[in-house]
């Protein structure tokens, strides 16, 4: 799965601060649940196997990952143990 896309977004990410910093900040006003999918497909998990690191069900992370839906803080920071990435608190303008 290293498109074409993947490989140019990478280099995107890595070259152009403001690009960088653009993708960030849209990225964060985005609905917790979208932000898992997002973080999830970037590091090439399925549904099933982040379920499984999760020690959770597949559809508990369909449903995680379903507008709406709010986890809680500890399912939270299981996710983004296993993401490696931090949970944040963005104050909105």
């Amino acid at each position: 799965m290293n498109s074409g896309f993947d490989k140019h977004f990478k280099l995107l990410m890595k070259s152009n601060k403001r690009f960088s910093r653009d993708y960030w900040e849209l990225f964060t006003k985005e609905p917790i649940s979208t932000q898992i999918a997002i973080l999830r497909r970037e590091r090439r998990f399925t549904q099933k196997q982040l379920a499984k690191k999760l020690h959770l069900l597949q559809p508990t992370i369909a449903r995680l990952e379903h507008k709406g839906y709010m986890p809680s803080i500890f399912t939270l920071s299981q996710i983004a143990r296993v993401l490696h990435c931090r949970i944040a608190l963005i104050p909105q303008d």
